[in-house]
């Protein structure tokens, strides 16, 4: 996962992982901890590849 600045030329990787499919869960303790170091998270993107489709799929709102 890479965090990056919307208005400055920054960036930083902040997690990675090796043969490790990315679930809800990782994402969102990835964004807890960035908010308690005062990052603020205004949107998430990926490429389309099947597990990143997976974890939008379980992201989705249904009723």
């Amino acid at each position: 996962i890479m965090a990056r600045s919307l208005l400055k030329n920054w960036k930083q990787p902040v997690f990675y992982d090796f043969d490790t499919s990315m679930f809800s869960n990782i994402l969102f303790t990835v964004i807890r901890y960035l908010y308690e170091i005062d990052y603020n998270v205004v949107a998430v993107t990926c490429d389309m590849g099947p597990s990143n489709m997976r974890l939008w799929n379980e992201l989705t709102y249904r009723n």
